[in-house]
């Protein structure tokens, strides 16, 4: 006999899927995701690193797909404060590990992650951003607009800034600022300065005015004329006035956070 009928009394086992199909029927799946998250200076909703996780996890449960992320690799840094005191910066190296409930089949690949917090969550915030860009790369989804596109003329900058997304979930300190060995401000590898503004981007939304200065400055060491540094610009302004601080204020903290001593303004 054929086909899925029984044979002499014994069904016969459908084809097992692969691991590359189940994560195609879970990107066919995935279409658009809803934005929990607001951007009141900007006015538009962007998706939230639990959006994204409620998006795919029904989809991939359902096939029995399993996403494990491992931390390899944790470098620290800290950048000085305008107002005095430090913030830490931690720079995760994530090993995510995609394994087929069904087969055993396994694929692995790495995403990089920032986080900044003046207390014990850097580590925290730097894995948040790792898991919300490792889903939204692997199963391509669309969020319909960019964090930093705020609907007027910023449509083109969205399409280029999808890239420019990911590793500074609080990220490059301006060199003058930085103990330690920080990362070099121009990427060795793709995507580090877009993962930089990336990450400022996230910041920015819960940043405060204590920790704002830090923020400011990671955006301003970031390469001249690079569309990185226009994204993170783009968030860092709609944070100022969220938290009150006029554009002479904001001028003025770019001295101490971006310029040598002595250089004129």
């Amino acid at each position: 006999m054929t086909g899925t009928n029984t044979t002499m009394g014994t069904a016969e086992k459908a084809p097992e899927r692969s691991l590359v199909r189940k994560l195609a029927e879970v990107m066919g799946e995935v279409e658009r995701v809803p934005k929990s998250g607001r951007n009141d200076f900007h006015r538009y909703d962007y998706a939230t690193e639990a959006d994204i996780v409620s998006a795919v996890r029904k989809a991939m449960a359902d096939r029995a797909l399993m996403l494990i992320p491992s931390v390899v690799k944790t470098e620290w840094r800290e950048v000085e404060r305008n107002k005095g005191g430090k913030d830490r910066i931690a720079t995760l190296t994530v090993r995510f590990t995609l394994t087929d409930g069904d087969s055993g089949e396994e694929r692995s690949f790495e995403v990089l992650g920032e986080g900044q917090d003046q207390g014990d969550k850097a580590t925290y915030k730097a894995l948040t951003g790792a898991v919300k860009y490792a889903l939204l790369k692997l199963f391509l989804i669309p969020t319909g607009d960019d964090p930093e596109d705020d609907g007027q003329g910023q449509g083109q900058q969205s399409q280029r800034g999808s890239q420019q997304r990911g590793r500074q979930a609080s990220g490059d300190g301006p060199p003058p600022q930085i103990t330690g060995t920080p990362p070099p401000r121009t990427a060795p590898r793709s995507g580090g300065a877009d993962d930089v503004a990336a990450a400022i981007v996230s910041e920015a939304e819960q940043v405060t005015k204590e920790e704002f200065p830090a923020l400011y400055g990671r955006a301003q060491g970031l390469p001249k004329g690079s569309k990185a540094r226009e994204v993170a610009g783009e968030a860092v302004k709609a944070a100022a006035k969220r938290l009150g601080f006029s554009a002479k204020q904001v001028a003025a903290m770019q001295k101490p956070a971006g310029r040598e001593p002595g250089a004129e303004g």
